[in-house]
């Protein structure tokens, strides 16, 4: 949050005022937990003797609930005064003409719930209850959780109350709409920026200039015990496939584009994938109908607050209400299983959409209890919650001590997502250290480890990472052939489940629960290769595996058993003079002793004509060449070969770090430390200054120098605006809204708020910031200028965090100004910035809302005096907010 965007809020604050006080802030929905008996089990787990007398007594609780809500309907009055809509449904109770010699109850009903297996129906000829059959949206079963059944409420916070304390309530909390990730971009293949970017990368690792293809299954085989071995060859970029089945730990020159996997590849495994819908139209979702892999891929169900839909024919497969184009149910599913961007290619994959409510997740759980099958499925959740629920842990509980095996993503908050349910900043799934976590990393790689993403959550109760930017299936505008990638920590979840389906299809023996599993999964990682995790409150340093971590070269291919070196020496020229053919390479250079030398990022020492290369039969060089390419390269990025020494004034170094801090700066330095730049051929011939002893710690030093000095900028403008915070609680809104005010004196000479702006504006210390012939603000604020010029470099998620956006401010100080000079109002000659008590601001707010509900008249003047307040309370919240950001900040 930054000061800049809690401006921007102010502003739709006052623009939208009369719709906030019509706003609901008091009803929601509920999740009231109902329990019959202690002694009960879980509903499903009971006879139907048992399960009769609890749908009946579940019943019964929701009809008194009923009762209790259209007894206090006067509970329910919004902002506006009116009655909250949602209680019209009260008007067509069916009981209240229905006449009967019975006493007459509802009978709480879904119509929409096709996947029912049981009628309810308590009536019969004996029963001196006759139930009417009715579909509420106010009071509806939601699942049963453990021991006792979950209905869901929708309740004022008097009716939540009242209810809480009704006997055989366990509790009783609200149904809140959680956290999801956007980050899958809307189709961002017009975006150039990040075309660019994605260039870059293909440079990185261009199949086009890769190493041909060189395995040898046996050894793959005995190295994995898989009983199978298939490759798929990678022509996309990111390639977060390649990252499964090798070590990050590589010659970049002989990076191995390939994806190996056993060739059970989930088959016989169901992932269910808990997320926003599915369009299955992409050739990514390949069920191979008609082969012996044939496999399903379903939409299984809608569940949404206040609603359900069961497709009832398997053809009907896409799904999706909430989004037109459901790009991140599309990624987290393909990533899980897609037949070319997916891990577990013959998994049978289930789509099960929600609104993201506590409600929909909950009963999206509940469906899969009832569905599939124990220790052979896994269930996908992407999405995290920033608060506690009780609802959801003991739901997710019941589905972890049922055997499905359940993988969740840290989320991407970085922030710590191990902390207690009592701590403030609990985050969810993760936090109920339960299912296994997964973070992200970039799936970049330098031939060092893996980066972590900047994003990422982190602590001790994440399991693994694994690839966070990944290449999709893009569908939009019913085309359903392009891709797309995105840089989301939730793609590394359906990874994990990916690779753990094929770990159960190849071990169909054994009876993995979630423990196993887990267990299994860090035991086949690759440890401590992730570079950046450190500082990460002792987050375990594990990445994902499938098995193998190999590098496959060419020399793989070779026969172990051949011990005849009677024509080594002829078999070993392979180009040039002295070959069977006088053959030429292809790619890479033939070198002085008949190797073709292959490379994908410079040409190595054996490339140069200096050194014997064979330029008629394959690429070569020259060291000048060589240095004249390197110049160049350097040339083109001096913006990020700047200097970091400490000993540098701190906006001088600062703007340095700005360039230094930049993607394609960090990027470039990673491929100089790493090998992969024509310069590390060419300083062997030339001292080049600066790069000539660049290494990972001398570049880890520069990182941490630009954060320490990005702190001292920052907080010294935090400083310098304390300083003159009387000065600054200037916007458009405030000022536009005392301009319509203007014309009656009267209204502001009874505003102290008005005149203690005035004469604070009016003081010398404010005077000497807004004279803008001295340029007074920049003069002052330095610090907080040159934070707002590298804006443009820092990450997206960092910009409203930093952002001080100074650029109106003499335009707000003169106009307000005018309207002080043309108040008629004598201020007091100070030089100093007076300070003003503030009203209670709750008391405030209460006045408002009653003014607004019970208006006494309704005039121009009271019209007047409402805008005030409202300036007053936009001004209050402003400071507020500023200093809840500084405090935040120290801590």
């Amino acid at each position: 949050m930054n000061n800049y965007f809690l401006l921007f809020k102010v502003i739709l604050l006052l623009n939208c005022f009369i719709g906030v006080h019509a706003e609901n802030t008091n009803n929601s929905n509920y999740i009231v937990a109902l329990l019959r008996n202690e002694t009960d089990k879980n509903y499903y787990d009971e006879n139907k003797e048992t399960q009769n007398k609890i749908d009946k007594f579940i019943n019964d609780k929701m009809n008194d609930i009923y009762d209790i809500i259209n007894e206090h309907q006067n509970t329910y009055i919004l902002n506006n005064g009116k009655q909250d809509d949602k209680l019209e449904e009260l008007n067509f109770n069916p009981l209240k003409n229905h006449h009967s010699n019975k006493t007459k109850k509802l009978l709480f009903i879904n119509e929409r719930n096709k996947n029912s297996k049981r009628t309810i129906n308590f009536s019969s000829n004996n029963s001196t209850i006759e139930y009417v059959p009715f579909e509420s949206k106010l009071v509806r079963r939601v699942s049963p959780i453990a021991n006792y059944y979950a209905i869901s409420a929708y309740l004022s916070k008097e009716v939540a109350e009242k209810i809480s304390h009704m006997e055989n309530i366990l509790y009783c909390e609200k149904s809140q709409k959680i956290k999801v990730s956007k980050k899958v971009p809307n189709n961002s293949n017009k975006n150039l920026n990040k075309n660019e970017k994605l260039n870059i990368k293909k440079n990185k690792r261009d199949n086009k200039n890769s190493t041909p293809l060189h395995y040898n299954i046996n050894k793959i085989k005995n190295e994995t015990n898989w009983s199978g071995v298939n490759v798929q060859q990678i022509d996309y970029e990111p390639n977060h496939l390649s990252l499964i089945s090798q070590s990050p730990l590589v010659d970049m020159n002989q990076y191995d584009n390939n994806f190996y996997y056993p060739s059970s590849a989930g088959k016989g495994i169901d992932i269910y994938l808990i997320d926003e819908g599915l369009i299955t139209s992409h050739n990514d979702f390949d069920t191979y109908k008609g082969t012996p892999d044939e496999r399903t891929i379903t939409c299984d169900a809608l569940l949404y607050e206040n609603e359900e839909h069961y497709p009832s024919d398997e053809k009907e497969l896409d799904c999706t209400e909430i989004e037109e184009y459901p790009q991140h149910g599309i990624m987290v599913t393909s990533m899980a299983g897609g037949s070319l961007y997916g891990i577990a290619k013959k998994a049978n994959l289930h789509m099960i959409a929600i609104d993201h409510s506590i409600e929909s997740i909950i009963k999206a759980m509940n469906y899969v209890i009832k569905n599939g099958k124990p220790h052979k499925t896994i269930v996908n959740i992407s999405f995290n919650l920033l608060y506690y629920s009780k609802s959801l842990e003991q739901k997710l509980t019941e589905l972890i001590n049922k055997g499905f095996i359940v993988i969740v993503t840290a989320g991407d908050d970085d922030s710590n997502c191990c902390v207690g349910k009592e701590d403030n900043n609990f985050i969810g799934f993760s936090g109920y250290r339960k299912a296994i976590t997964v973070g992200a990393v970039s799936s970049t790689i330098y031939g060092d480890g893996y980066y972590k993403f900047e994003n990422t959550n982190f602590g001790e109760c994440v399991d693994i990472f694994g690839p966070g930017d990944v290449t999709f299936p893009y569908i939009i505008d019913d085309i359903m052939d392009e891709t797309d990638y995105t840089e989301d920590v939730s793609s590394a979840a359906p990874i994990v489940a990916g690779v753990a389906a094929t770990i159960m299809s190849e071990h169909p023996e054994i009876e993995y629960d979630n423990e196993l599993m887990r267990k299994t999964l860090i035991e086949m990682s690759i440890k401590d290769v992730i570079l950046d995790l450190e500082s990460s409150s002792n987050t375990p340093n594990r990445f994902i595996n499938n098995g193998k971590r190999s590098i496959v070269t060419k020399d793989d291919n070779d026969d172990d058993d051949d011990d005849d070196d009677d024509n080594n020496n002829n078999n070993n020229i392979e180009c040039g003079i002295g070959s069977s053919t006088n053959a030429t390479c292809s790619k890479g250079c033939c070198s002085k002793d008949g190797k073709c030398i292959q490379f994908e990022y410079y040409p190595l020492d054996e490339c140069l004509i200096e050194n014997g290369c064979q330029s008629e039969f394959g690429y070569c060089t020259t060291i000048d060449k060589t240095i004249e390419e390197c110049e160049n390269e350097l040339k083109e990025k001096e913006k990020c070969l700047v200097d970091t020494s400490p000993k540098m004034g701190s906006i001088e170094l600062f703007k340095n770090c700005s360039g230094f801090n930049i993607w394609y700066c960090k990027e470039y330095y990673m491929k100089l430390i790493n090998n992969m730049s024509v310069c590390s051929l060419a300083k062997k011939y030339k001292s080049f200054g600066y790069i000539d002893n660049l290494n990972q710690e001398n570049y880890s030093n520069a990182v941490e120098i630009c954060k320490n000095n990005f702190v001292t900028v920052y907080n010294d403008c935090e400083e310098k605006k304390k300083y003159y915070e009387e000065c600054l609680n200037l916007n458009y809104s405030i000022v536009n809204e005392y301009k319509k005010l203007k014309n009656d004196d009267k209204l502001f000479e009874n505003d102290d708020k008005f005149i203690h702006i005035c004469n604070n504006l009016k003081s010398k210390k404010c005077s000497s910031l807004y004279n803008e012939k001295e340029n007074g603000l920049k003069e002052n604020l330095h610090s907080c200028y040159t934070l707002n010029d590298v804006i443009d470099y820092l990450p997206q998620d960092e910009t409203t965090q930093y952002s001080f956006n100074l650029d109106h401010y003499y335009e707000y100080y003169n106009a307000f100004i005018e309207l002080c000079n043309t108040s008629n109002i004598e201020f007091e000659e100070s030089t100093n910035i007076t300070t003003l008590e503030e009203p209670n601001i709750t008391s405030v707010l209460v006045d408002e809302a009653n003014e607004t509900i019970n208006p006494s008249k309704n005039n121009k003047k009271c019209k007047n005096i409402k805008k005030i307040k409202t300036i007053k309370k936009t001004i209050k919240k402003t400071i507020a907010s500023q200093k809840t950001i500084k405090e935040s900040k120290k801590n």
